[in-house]
């Protein structure tokens, strides 16, 4: 029998909380960004061109937002 232990991290506060929006409704992806972990909080790129990347340190801490152009919406119609 193999085991192994699990840590939870929980995902910062402000993650999705610039508007009220069902969790479920949350498009966030775990990726690696500097070689640690990283939220990218993409829920309002496709109707607000805005998205979010926070890593994890020792905490959560908010990297970087990045806003589009609307002359740039056009290149995230699929998303």
């Amino acid at each position: 029998v193999r085991s192994e232990e699990l840590t939870t991290i929980l995902i910062p506060r402000d993650v999705g909380l610039n508007v009220p929006i069902p969790v479920i409704h949350l498009k966030a992806d775990l990726i690696e960004y500097g070689g640690k972990i990283a939220i990218f909080e993409h829920s309002y790129l496709k109707d607000g061109g805005e998205t979010e990347l926070w890593v994890f340190e020792k905490e959560w801490s908010k990297k970087m937002s990045l806003v589009l152009q609307p002359c740039q919406r056009h290149l995230v119609h699929d998303v």
